[in-house]
C-alpha cells in the first residue's frame, strides 16, 4: 500500500517562507556569433519536491519558442529584450506528489536549431508499508521501505516505545544526492491485552538543497485484544493450575558489559522466543518463572527503559499465548534493596514503588495468568530485618494495587526472609495487609541440604554430596547425603508451610528448587538416581501440601566434572538436557495429590 502524505517544510533558520529558486538574473552573451545562433542560460534545472518557479534565459536574434514533455511542467516564453537580444523562459512546476523522481526534456527552438533543457523534480522522500499496517494483538512486525535521497531518521512517540521497537536499521551507503534509492526497516509490535492503540511513526530527512527538514507520517494501529481478570479465581484457584513450574534462569535477570538489551544473553547464550516457551509447555509445565532485573534499567531519574520494558512484555507473551501462568519479579537486581535488610530506608521505598506502580501500570489489562513477585530472595535472617522486609513488600502491594483495573485482584507473591523455610515459620508471623482478599502467595525456595543441591567444591565445613535417598547410598562413602536431610525431611518442611500458610488459604510458590547434577565417574548411576529421585520427591511433596514447586534452570549445558549444573532444558537445541531431573518432576506430578479445600 503506498501513502501519499502531505510533507511538513521547515522554515529555514534565517527565517521566512521557502518558495523554490528565485529569479534568474539575465545572462551575459557573447554577441560575436551569426544572428542564427542559440545559446542558453543553462541546460540543466532543479527542483525540490515542493515545486517552484524557475527562468531560464536564451539568446537569439530568432523568435523563440519552447515545447514541454511532461504535463506537470508548465512554460511560458516571455517578450525578448531587444538591447540583449534574450528571451526569458518562465518553468513552473507544482509539489510532486507521486513519490518518484520527475524528469522532462525541454525543447528550444530559433532560427532553425534546437536545444534541450533538461528538468528534474525531486521527491525527496515517499514511504511504501511491504507489510500491512495493521497488526494483531498478539503482536507482530511491519515492514517498511522509504525512497530518499538521503539518509533520514526514524522517530517513535515516547507513548509508545514501551511496545514498538525499531527492529533493524535501514543501510544508507547506496544513497546518493539527486537519486531516489529504496532502503527497508522493520518495526516490532509487542503483543498486548486490552483496547486498541495507535502510533504516528515520524520519517524525517533532509531536502536535498539542504534548506529543508522533510517529515512523512505513517499510523501504526495494533487490535484491540480481549481479557479481563477472573474476579472469582482466588490465589488458591490459581495455584491449583500452576504446577509444575519452571525457571526462565540466567536470562532477563542477567548482566552483560553495558545495561541494554544485551543483558538477556549475559549469563547465557539463547535468546527467549516463542519456540522456546512453545518446547517448555510441551514438557507438561504450567506456569513460567521469569527473574527479572528492573533497578538496572532505570534511570537517574526512576524511569525504566522502554525497550526494556517492551522486550520483557514480549517474553511474558510468549507465555501468555501458550495458556502458560507467569509470575514476574524483581530478581537479586545486583543487591539494591534485597541486601539492605538492615533498615527500612525510605529512599529504597520510593524507588520501589516507583518501579512496580511502572510495571504494574505497564501490564495492567493482563488477566490472572500474570502473577507479580516483589522480590526475590531478601537477606533476613533475624526477627527486626524480618519485619523491615514486610515494610517493603507492604510497599510494593500497596504500589501494585493503587494502579487499578485488573491489578486489584491480581494475585501478588510475597516472600519468605531469605526465602528460606524455618526463617519463614520463624520470623514470618505477621503478613503485610492486602486489600484484596484471598489474592497473597507466599514464597520460599528450596535447595537443602547445599551440599547435594548447590555446593561446587568440598569446603571445610562440608563436602559435595553426590547420592540422595537411602535406596542410591553407596556403602562406606563420604558422599552420602546425611539421611535426616531426605525424603522424610522434604515431607516435614512442606508440613510446616501448609501449616503456616496453606491451611489459612494462602498457596506457597516454591520459586525455586534443584540439585546439581554432576560428573562422578564411579557410581554415576547412583548419582543420576539420586538427581532424579530428589526432583520427584520435591515436587510430589510440594503438590500435596499446596506448594507450586518451579524447577530453577540456568541453560548452561555443562556439567563441569563433579561442580555440576542445574539445567533441566537445552534452549539452543531444544531438548531436554537433564533427562533425569525431568523424568523426576513428571513422576512426582502423577504420583501429587493437590490438597483439598
Amino acid at each position: 500500500m503506498f501513502l501519499n502524505i502531505a510533507i511538513l517544510l521547515m522554515a529555514s533558520a534565517m527565517g521566512g517562507t521557502l518558495t523554490g529558486c528565485e529569479e534568474e538574473t539575465a545572462v551575459d552573451f557573447d554577441y560575436a556569433y551569426n544572428v542564427a545562433d542559440l545559446a542558453l542560460g543553462k541546460s540543466d534545472v532543479s527542483f525540490g519536491k515542493k515545486g517552484g518557479t524557475q527562468t531560464v534565459n536564451v539568446q537569439s536574434t530568432q523568435a523563440v519558442s519552447a515545447v514541454s514533455d511532461a504535463s506537470w511542467l508548465v512554460v511560458q516564453v516571455g517578450e525578448q529584450s531587444a538591447t540583449l537580444k534574450s528571451t526569458p523562459i518562465t518553468l513552473t512546476v507544482d509539489e510532486n506528489i507521486s513519490g518518484q523522481v520527475r524528469n522532462a526534456d525541454l525543447i528550444v527552438t530559433a532560427g532553425g536549431q534546437s536545444q534541450t533543457i533538461k528538468v528534474t523534480q525531486s521527491a525527496d522522500l515517499a514511504i511504501d508499508l511491504v507489510s500491512p499496517n495493521v497488526v494483531a494483538g498478539e503482536g507482530g512486525a511491519v515492514t517498511v521501505t522509504v525512497r530518499s535521497e538521503s539518509a533520514y531518521t526514524i522517530i517513535i512517540p515516547s507513548e509508545a516505545q514501551s511496545w514498538l521497537t525499531l527492529a533493524s536499521m535501514p543501510d544508507f551507503k547506496d544513497i546518493h544526492a539527486g537519486t531516489m534509492t529504496s532502503t527497508t526497516f522493520t518495526l516490532n509490535v509487542s503483543g498486548h491485552i486490552g483496547d486498541q492503540r495507535r502510533a504516528e511513526v515520524t520519517v524525517r530527512t533532509t531536502s536535498t538543497d539542504g534548506r529543508s527538514v522533510i517529515e512523512e507520517t505513517f499510523a501504526i494501529v495494533q487490535e484491540a485484544r480481549e481479557s479481563s481478570i477472573d474476579t472469582e479465581a482466588t490465589a488458591m484457584d490459581i495455584a491449583a493450575q500452576m504446577f509444575p513450574g519452571w525457571n526462565l534462569g540466567n536470562t532477563l535477570e542477567g548482566t552483560s558489559g553495558s545495561v541494554g538489551l544485551g543483558d538477556e544473553t549475559g549469563w547465557q547464550p539463547t535468546k527467549t522466543s516463542q519456540a522456546v516457551i512453545d518446547f517448555v509447555k510441551a514438557q507438561g509445565f504450567r506456569s513460567i518463572r521469569i527473574p527479572c532485573n528492573w533497578h538496572r534499567h532505570m534511570d537517574a531519574a526512576g524511569t525504566i527503559d522502554a525497550a526494556w520494558m517492551a522486550r520483557v512484555m514480549e517474553v511474558v507473551d510468549y507465555c501468555i499465548n501458550d495458556g502458560l501462568y507467569v509470575v514476574l519479579n524483581d530478581h537479586y537486581d545486583e543487591g539494591w534493596i534485597e541486601t539492605h535488610m538492615d533498615t527500612y530506608d525510605a529512599t529504597r521505598s520510593e524507588i520501589l514503588k516507583s518501579m512496580w506502580t511502572q510495571i504494574a501500570t505497564a501490564f495492567a489489562n493482563y488477566d490472572e495468568h500474570l502473577l507479580f513477585a516483589g522480590l526475590n530472595e531478601p537477606n533476613a535472617d533475624t526477627q527486626e530485618k524480618t519485619d523491615n522486609l514486610v515494610g517493603y513488600e507492604q510497599d510494593f502491594i500497596d504500589a501494585v494495587r493503587a494502579t487499578g483495573g485488573n491489578n486489584a485482584l491480581r494475585t501478588l507473591v510475597i516472600q519468605g526472609p531469605s526465602t528460606d523455610i524455618d526463617n519463614t515459620s520463624r520470623f514470618y508471623t505477621t503478613l503485610p495487609i492486602d486489600p484484596a482478599v484471598d489474592r497473597l502467595m507466599a514464597e520460599v525456595h528450596y535447595y537443602s541440604p547445599w551440599t547435594f543441591s548447590g555446593l561446587e567444591e568440598d569446603a571445610n565445613w562440608g563436602k559435595m554430596a553426590y547420592f540422595w535417598g537411602a535406596e542410591n547410598h553407596v556403602d562406606g562413602s563420604d558422599r552420602n547425603t546425611p539421611s535426616n536431610y531426605e525424603e522424610s525431611y522434604v515431607e516435614s518442611q512442606m508440613q510446616k508451610l501448609y501449616t503456616q500458610f496453606v491451611s489459612k488459604n494462602i498457596p506457597v510458590l516454591l520459586g525455586e528448587y534443584s540439585c546439581q547434577w554432576r560428573e562422578i565417574g564411579e557410581n554415576q548411576d547412583k548419582h543420576n538416581a539420586s538427581v532424579k529421585l530428589f526432583h520427584k520427591t520435591v515436587v510430589r511433596e510440594a503438590i500435596s501440601h499446596g506448594v507450586i514447586p518451579v524447577a530453577w534452570c540456568t541453560n548452561y549445558c555443562n556439567n563441569n566434572g563433579t561442580r555440576g549444573s542445574m539445567t533441566i532444558i537445552d534452549r539452543s537445541t531444544l531438548s531436554v538436557w537433564n533427562t533425569f531431573a525431568m523424568e523426576g518432576i513428571t513422576e512426582g506430578v502423577a504420583a501429587a495429590q493437590w490438597p483439598a479445600k
